[in-house]
């Protein structure tokens, strides 16, 4: 089994090359999940969460949505690194270990 962890922020604004996130502004919840070979969901985020920065202790797919799946067709998430993703308030993430 592994971990992810998820950060929600309310906001977030252009790097200065204009093509990365910086997240910005105070966490609006921390989750933690623990994940393996099926798709896990996570709870909803809060009504203000509008950018998640997740990262895992092992490489993961994952999908983000009202009643999202994850598969090995879905977005990729490395071992170790950090990914900011858009989404919208009252979502779910679900992740698939990989």
């Amino acid at each position: 089994m592994a971990t992810v962890w998820i950060e929600e922020y309310a906001n977030a604004g252009d790097s200065l090359d204009g093509k990365n996130i910086n997240v910005t502004g105070d966490v609006k919840a921390n989750k933690k999940v623990t994940i393996g070979a099926s798709s896990t969901q996570s709870g909803a985020f809060t009504s203000q969460t509008e950018y998640l920065v997740i990262h895992s202790d092992a490489g993961c797919y994952y999908s983000v949505g009202d009643n999202p799946t994850a598969t090995t067709s879905t977005s990729h998430l490395p071992s170790g690194q950090f990914r900011a993703i858009e989404c919208k308030p009252s979502q779910k993430i679900a992740i698939i270990q990989e």
